[in-house]
């Protein structure tokens, strides 16, 4: 792991687009993998802002990370529907450069099939950027899951459902979701993980000087050849230690 500490938020939000930027430009027609959820808003917007100043519509591809089951892509709170809002419309992506899990679907392993025929055609994510959630995941992949999985169907923990539910604008039943496995994620050429906020700082410093263990799945980026941990100063403020 490669760690980039920045004072702010903000900071790290324009450092961290920067720095995909410039990778993107450097790869052809690029696969890609972006998160939902409160850390990546302006992330999300530095790029945005960096594509309408130059009134351009990048040329990469899309893969879903992960999405609620039984939530419409159209639903505020969907994962489909924040990267619709905060990224695909205001850059006006075309549809068929965009792979997404349909939540509703009656056959989640289809979609997973759908996910896998997706990679075939692309070939890898080149940039997968993720968010660390509180009890360690990596999109959905929850607590125990299997290092070795391409896609998964999730059972919620309770702290993902009570989570999750902050996003939706009207009750919503969270139970189970889909999600890229960790060995996709593992495939990516380089992965970006975002954290900020003094209430990741605990769940950071497991992922930094803990073990790599199934039981805090985002210690697997520990083992990948290319993966930067993008932060604030927020996030390490109770940690002993200076990276």
């Amino acid at each position: 792991m490669q760690l980039s500490i920045h004072a702010t938020y903000e900071e790290m939000s324009q450092k961290a687009a920067e720095a995909v930027i410039r990778l993107a430009e450097t790869l052809t027609e690029p696969l890609i993998c972006f998160p939902s959820g409160n850390t990546p808003v302006l992330f999300l917007q530095n790029i945005v802002n960096h594509f309408k100043e130059k009134n351009e519509t990048p040329n990469w591809y899309f893969i879903s990370l992960d999405e609620w089951l039984g939530v419409p892509a159209t639903e505020k709170g969907s994962c489909r529907q924040f990267l619709d809002e905060h990224f695909f419309q205001p850059l006006s992506i075309p549809e068929n450069r965009i792979f997404f899990f349909d939540g509703l679907s009656p056959d989640p392993e289809a979609e997973c099939r759908k996910a896998e025929q997706w990679l075939d055609i692309r070939g890898n994510i080149k940039i997968c950027v993720l968010g660390l959630g509180q009890n360690g995941h990596l999109g959905l992949n929850e607590p125990g899951s299997d290092f070795g999985l391409k896609m998964q169907i999730v059972s919620l923990t309770e702290s993902t459902i009570v989570g999750g539910r902050k996003y939706f604008s009207n009750p919503v039943e969270l139970n189970s979701g889909i999600t890229l496995g960790l060995a996709t994620i593992m495939n990516a050429g380089t992965v970006f993980l975002l954290v900020n906020g003094s209430k990741k700082a605990a769940i950071l410093q497991h992922v930094l000087e803990g073990t790599v263990t199934p039981q805090i799945p985002a210690t697997i980026l520990k083992e990948h050849p290319d993966c930067w941990v993008y932060m604030d100063e927020e996030a390490i403020q109770q940690q002993n230690h200076v990276y």
